[in-house]
């Protein structure tokens, strides 16, 4: 049981950033195993209340020392519903958000919850994104999005008459130019992980006009897994597509600002899955998404539901993901 110990130990010490107390709360059997459940202490923003697996699954239970809105929660939402019931599972400590979309809308503070995080990595970023959300200006972020605009709820939130810059500059996402009404791109994104890192308020190019976070990973860095629930678009090029289709039927002039001309992005969940696909892969784990595009993927688009969790997905990137795999080793040196 010492190494399934420090297996857990080793993600939640990833997941706080800092020492904090771990101790044994728990035990369970998992094919014919027995597996330790451990709780944190000692972050002043998140303490770890159950923390297991069974082979299948990671679960986390968390509570909240400073309660948080549920609506900067977007970017881990994937966490939030009901779980099956395990041995690993805590149901009393750690409940979970069966109705996330109305805690979502009525800004409901949350202090504790639970939820399957399907591995250890994506338990870490749940765990980083709780400290570094916690961090932020909370009431200044919900004025200048909805309190202080004409908008009573978030689902009527379409970005018009926010504040931009404002809200990019409460999330510490700095522009390389003035932030635009348009898009701009992050000039903090670490360039160890992100070649660019460009945040569209109103992407007129995918159906629905949303919000989307356009990311190109620097070479031979991967996306790993994400408890983000956002959908992913991804050039045709980057498919299996890209040989049935003539390289003219792909392109057509546009005043595009992501690349100056139109690659027809397309759901990446309605793509096959691909077969053969070990050659070129990392070591360490990928998103489920390489599982349908080509292995040398670079260009992602983060589709989410509107600006709010736009700015909030790129924090994510910047502040969440991007430390972690720089710890883990994750990244290109320089």
């Amino acid at each position: 049981m010492e190494e399934e110990f420090t297996d857990l130990q080793r993600w939640l010490l990833l997941g706080h950033g800092k020492p904090v107390r771990i101790s044994k709360v728990g035990e369970h059997t998992s094919k014919s195993r027995d597996l330790p459940i451990v709780a944190t202490d000692g972050s002043k923003n998140v303490r770890v209340t159950w923390f297991g697996y069974n082979y299948y699954s990671y679960f986390l239970g968390v509570e909240l020392k400073r309660l948080i809105p549920a609506t900067l929660l977007y970017p881990i939402s994937s966490i939030f519903g009901r779980y099956a019931l395990s041995g690993h599972v805590n149901t009393e400590i750690a409940p979970p958000i069966t109705n996330f979309q109305k805690v979502y809308h009525n800004c409901t503070p949350i202090q504790i919850f639970g939820g399957e995080c399907g591995d250890g990595f994506s338990s870490a970023l749940i765990i980083r994104y709780l400290e570094e959300v916690s961090k932020l200006d909370t009431k200044a972020i919900l004025d200048v999005c909805l309190r202080k605009t004409r908008y009573g709820s978030i689902d009527d939130l379409d970005g018009n008459g926010i504040e931009f810059g404002k809200l990019a500059q409460i999330l510490d996402l700095l522009a390389c130019k003035e932030i635009t009404y348009f898009d701009f791109d992050v000039k903090n994104a670490p360039v160890e992980i992100f070649e660019r890192l460009n945040v569209d308020w109103f992407d007129s190019n995918l159906v629905g006009g949303k919000s989307s976070v356009h990311v190109t990973m620097q070479k031979n860095i991967f996306l790993p897994p994400l408890p983000l629930p956002a959908e992913i678009f991804v050039d045709l090029k980057d498919t299996e597509l890209n040989c049935h289709i003539p390289q003219e039927g792909q392109e057509r002039p546009t005043e595009n600002r992501w690349n100056n001309y139109l690659i027809f992005k397309i759901p990446a969940r309605l793509l096959h899955y691909q077969k053969n696909r070990t050659s070129g892969e990392p070591k360490y784990p990928i998103h489920p998404v390489y599982e349908k595009v080509n292995i040398g993927t670079r260009d992602f688009t983060f589709h989410v539901p509107n600006v709010l969790d736009c700015a909030l997905t790129a924090f994510f990137f910047i502040k969440v993901l991007a430390p972690i795999m720089k710890e883990l080793g994750y990244h290109n040196e320089g």
